[in-house]
């Protein structure tokens, strides 16, 4: 993922208490894979990291909320 506002929305998104297991990450019109490094600080925190287009991480979130999930989405 290009460097921009992500990482740092991640680190808060892994402050969140209680911790999702699972955080969908939109990146926008399109998918755009987010760096190893977010990856690693993700299943570092024991936190799923899911990255797809932001349309389908709301669809997403909602379906995994609606199966009473612990989720959180980052859209960007």
């Amino acid at each position: 993922m290009e460097p921009g506002p992500a990482p740092l929305l991640l680190a808060r998104a892994l402050a969140i208490e209680p911790r999702p297991a699972v955080l969908l990450l939109g990146t926008g019109a399109r998918l755009v894979w987010p760096s190893p490094e977010m990856r690693a600080a993700a299943a570092a925190a024991g936190v799923a990291l899911e990255a797809m287009d932001s349309r389908a991480a709301a669809r997403t979130w909602n379906v995994l909320l609606q199966e009473g999930r612990q989720v959180a989405a980052l859209l960007l």
